[in-house]
Order: structure tokens, then C-alpha cells, then sequence
């Protein structure tokens, strides 16, 4: 059976506080804060993982408690909204909690709210975080169906974004399985060759396995030359000079600009220096397995260190890094950071086939990795169209402009 809402026109057009009570955190004090025994405290940053870790002993405030069900709101940052689904609690200040009375149905507001909070955000001005409060909150302009239409909003919205939610979680294990599968085929081809027929032998090291009997096992410096950043940090400006590379380059395995630069001047008073063109630059604090090739000049940062090849094909050496984190990790020592010194860089087990056998390789995982890319393309825009199709459902059915059919759930 269908049943026609009306439009938003038809539905009472009051502020939030008419029917919800909004009710903020309490400013626990700091110094009772454990992380052994007591009661979750609930901070801005639990909201959305719901996994806190700071337990609170001495206070009691009845206010501030929260149980699963409850609505709440991150009063700074990006004013998330969340269900809270991990037990009783109690709220920080900068949360707040809402109360709805008997006109508000609790899972109609899960839906309503998170629009006008993202519209508050796009147009609150911040240069840094931005804040929103309780008064705020509380007058948040809403049309209101009477609470009957909205359980049954609810329970439409419910029963259509898990359906969503189910095509989503499936195209992100496509998308992961697919990162493993292109992972496996770049083990294979690298250590393995292509030629399934070949006499192997043991490298020696269980992470490598077997390679084929014809090729060489040498380390990374003796087919390049380990480079080493400056010490001290540039100055940096978006203008002229230098690329200056850091982790957030490394996504891409091809480097041919940056966020930053490094004038000619700065880079002298700071004694950077240049990483000359067709590099392999690779990870050394963390992220091990992170390796891109540099099209142009570049001064990188100290998480990077750089193998420039005289004896290897660039790309295939940059292949072979991405799957050797079995090897940095095993070698790295923990301070404050995970780190792989010079050292650990040179004596990078290198398993190496004839050149012809290189650039043979590197078509292979080039042309094989194209399936992948359009893969994974197509997933991505599937992704988009459902999140969007999922944000409009909502908006159309909360504000009265789609026809929702009744369900046993409402």
C-alpha cells in the first residue's frame, strides 16, 4: 500500500527544540581519567568508531549519562551525528546528547539531521575548528510529520539503505580483493618470472621463496647507488622551484609534481639535495612497501630515502620494493618511529633477471594491471552513484517529496 506524504508545505516548519531536548557533555575533570577500570567517557572522537579508551571512576553526573540508542552530536570539527551502540556512558563536554519528546520519533532525526548539520558546516567560517552549540543545534529549522509518517519514513529508510549499504560493502571487498589480487600477481611475476616452466632455486629468505635458477641474487647496492635526504627542512613555498616530496606524493607511482617547492636559495641555505630524475623513492619510517618513481627533480623528506639504479630497470626495482615490506618491517628498529636506516636500504635482497626478462615483466604487470585499474574504476563509480543515491533517498523521503510505501517495521 502506498501512502502519499505530503510535501514539506503541509508539514509544520519549527525549530529542533520544539520536540527533541538538547543536552550537552559535562567537563569531566581531566586528572580522573583512567584507562584501566570505570565507565567509558565519550569524547568527539569516539563518536563515529564508538571504541573510547579513556574510563571515568570518581564523577557521577546522571546528565552526562548515555545509553545505547542516543543520539549524539559533535559540537566541533565536522558536527557528526551518530547512534551510540556501545553500552552505557557517559558524554564529554563538546557533545552533546538528544532527548526527543513524544512528537519526535528517534530514528526519523537519525535521517533528518545529518543534512542541516552538513549545511550549518559548509557555511560556518573557521580558521581553525569550527564549533557549533547547544542554541545552535536546538534551532535547527525542521518540517515535522506527525510521529505516526514519521515511523513509517523511518522504517522505509531503514529497510532501503540496508539494501544500499549491502551493494556498498560488497563493492569494497571487490575493491580489497582486487588490491590482493594485483598484489599476488606483482609477487609472482617479480620474484618468479613468467615462465612457469624454468628451473627455480631457494633464495634463502621465506618471504622471497623460490626464483628462477638463471637470474642473480644480489642487494640494492650494488645495482644503485642508496640516497639520503638533508637533515634539515626547507622552506617551502607553491610557487617556483624544487618539488619537495613526501608521503602524500607516494600514492602515485609515477612523481611529476608536489604540493610544495623549494626555491634555489632555501635549498642551499637548508643544504638540501636533489634526487636526480628516474629514481626509485621508497618509504623508510613506516608504510613500508611505498615506492614511486620521480619524473622530474625532486628534494624529498626525511621519511624517504631514494635508490638511484645503474644496474636494474627502474620500475622493476620500484615493483620489487612494493612487495619487500616483509623485509623492511623485519629489519626496522622502533625509537618513536619505525625506521630503516641506509643501511637496511643497501642490503635490500634484489632478485634479478636478465634486462630483456625486466622490461618483459613490466609489460606483463603494465598490461595486466589495466584490467584492474578499469576494475576498479568501474567499482568506484558504482560507490559514488550509491552514496549518492542513498543521500537523495533520505532528503526525498524526509522532506515529504517520495511516496513511501507502508512496512511491517513502521
Amino acid at each position: 500500500m502506498k501512502v502519499d506524504l505530503p510535501t514539506t508545505n503541509h508539514w509544520p516548519r519549527v525549530p529542533l527544540k520544539h520536540h527533541v531536548r538538547v543536552v550537552s557533555g559535562y567537563p569531566f575533570d581531566s586528572t580522573k581519567f583512567n584507562f584501566s577500570q570505570g565507565t567509558r567517557l565519550v569524547r568527539i572522537r569516539d563518536l563515529l568508531n564508538q571504541n573510547g579508551e579513556v574510563l571515568l571512576t570518581t564523577q557521577n553526573v546522571p546528565e552526562a549519562e548515555i545509553k545505547d540508542g542516543d543520539l549524539l552530536i559533535g559540537m566541533d570539527g565536522d558536527f557528526n551525528l551518530a547512534e551510540w551502540q556501545s553500552g552505557l556512558a557517559f558524554l564529554n563536554q563538546r557533545v552533546c546528547k538528544l532527548i526527543p519528546r513524544a512528537t519526535a520519533e528517534p530514528r526519523f532525526l537519525r535521517y533528518v539531521l545529518p543534512y542541516h548539520l552538513k549545511n550549518i558546516n559548509d557555511v560556518t567560517y573557521s580558521t581553525t575548528v569550527k564549533h557549533i552549540s547547544t542554541f545552535d543545534i536546538g534551532n535547527i529549522l525542521l518540517s515535522f510529520p506527525s510521529t505516526a509518517e514519521q515511523r513509517l519514513i523511518a522504517a522505509y529508510l531503514d529497510e532501503q539503505t540496508a539494501k544500499i549499504d549491502q551493494l556498498m560493502d560488497m563493492r569494497r571487498r571487490q575493491m580489497a580483493l582486487l588490491k590482493e589480487q594485483r598484489a599476488a600477481l606483482i609477487q609472482e611475476a617479480v620474484t618468479r618470472g613468467l615462465n612457469p616452466n624454468v628451473p627455480m632455486k631457494d633464495s634463502g629468505l621465506p618471504w622471497l621463496g623460490e626464483i628462477p635458477a638463471h637470474w642473480e641474487q644480489t642487494r640494492a647496492k650494488f645495482v644503485s647507488k642508496i640516497f639520503i635526504p638533508q637533515r634539515n627542512k626547507p622552506d617551502l613555498n607553491e610557487d617556483e622551484g624544487y618539488y619537495w616530496v613526501t608521503m602524500e606524493e607516494m600514492a602515485r607511482p609515477i612523481i611529476d609534481s608536489a604540493t610544495y617547492r623549494v626555491s634555489d636559495t632555501a635549498s642551499i641555505i637548508s643544504g638540501s639535495r636533489i634526487l636526480p630524475c628516474g629514481s626509485v623513492i621508497a618509504s623508510c619510517v613506516g608504510n613500508f612497501g611505498a615506492a614511486s618513481i620521480n619524473a622530474i627533480l625532486v628534494i624529498i623528506n626525511q621519511q624517504l630515502q631514494a635508490f638511484i639504479p645503474h644496474r636494474i630497470n627502474n620500475e622493476f626495482l620500484r615493483l620489487l620494493v612494493t612487495i619487500s615490506a616483509p623485509y623492511f618491517e623485519k629489519i626496522a628498529t622502533a625509537a618513536t618511529l619505525v625506521y630503516v636506516n641506509q643501511t637496511g636500504f643497501a642490503n635490500l635482497p634484489v632478485p634479478l633477471p636478465p634486462v630483456d626478462e625486466q622490461i618483459g615483466i613490466i609489460d606483463f604487470i603494465t598490461s595486466e594491471s589495466k584490467k584492474f585499474d578499469t576494475l576498479h574504476a568501474s567499482y568506484t563509480r558504482q560507490l559514488t552513484l550509491l552514496t549518492e543515491y542513498r543521500a537523495a533517498l533520505i532528503h526525498e523521503c524526509v522532506t515529504g517529496q517520495r511516496s513511501v510505501p507502508e512496512t511491517s517495521n513502521a
